[in-house]
């Protein structure tokens, strides 16, 4: 009898001890990836993944989100995908990047939902035909928005942003932009005011506008 009431007395102690102990979430991977290819395969793995870091030069031309599958959903949430410094990723013509909310008709509420991001410490070059969707968390480096180029304004700029003749870089709803950094518009690029969001200068931010807004 003593025997029984001491296992159980063990069992119970074992018990509170593991409930005592802070939860943890199970880690995603971290994927570096080289080439299109690899970005696509990264966004699309059937597995959890927290940070895809881009660390080579290489162009898009395609469109670089997440293909929606139903019984996948639990693996979209919350992916960093990251420019690394001294890295030029080039979005060309048909190419996009940045919204990592998947392309589906469907019922938005069903949780999780996706909520990747798009942050840039190297170089980041939208060509003719590109471009940079919501979800452009950060830059830290530099975006060049070339002519027929387009881009969402980034959350936070810590970095530089150019856009030159022909290209224009668009507010996107939802969100409050700050710049810290340097924002040029040359002349015939375009700084364009979309769904209510607004841009919030900073005391150490510039804002160089000689093209139109």
């Amino acid at each position: 009898m003593k025997k029984s009431i001491s296992l159980a007395l063990s069992l119970i102690m074992v018990i509170a001890s593991l409930t005592a102990l802070p939860f943890t979430a199970f880690a995603g991977d971290v994927i570096n990836v080289t080439s299109e290819h690899e970005l696509v395969a990264a966004l699309n793995k059937e597995n959890v993944v927290d940070e895809i870091n881009i660390t080579q030069n290489f162009t898009i031309g395609s469109d670089c989100t997440i293909n929606f599958d139903p019984s996948h959903i639990n693996y979209y949430s919350d992916t960093v995908v990251t420019v690394a410094k001294d890295v030029t990723l080039t979005v060309g013509t048909n190419g996009a990047i940045g919204s990592m909310w998947p392309s589906f008709e469907g019922d938005w509420n069903t949780p999780p939902t996706p909520n990747g991001k798009v942050i840039n410490n190297g170089t980041i070059i939208v060509a003719n035909g590109g471009k940079i969707e919501a979800d452009f968390d950060t830059n830290n480096g530099e975006v060049i928005v070339k002519n027929g180029g387009e881009a969402v304004v980034c959350n936070t700029n810590n970095g530089t942003v150019s856009v030159e003749d022909g290209g224009v870089y668009a507010t996107t709803q939802g969100n409050k932009a700050v710049n810290n950094g340097v924002l040029n518009v040359y002349g015939g690029g375009a700084l364009e005011s979309r769904f209510g969001c607004a841009i919030e200068n900073a005391s150490e931010g510039v804002i160089n506008l000689y093209g139109t807004f």
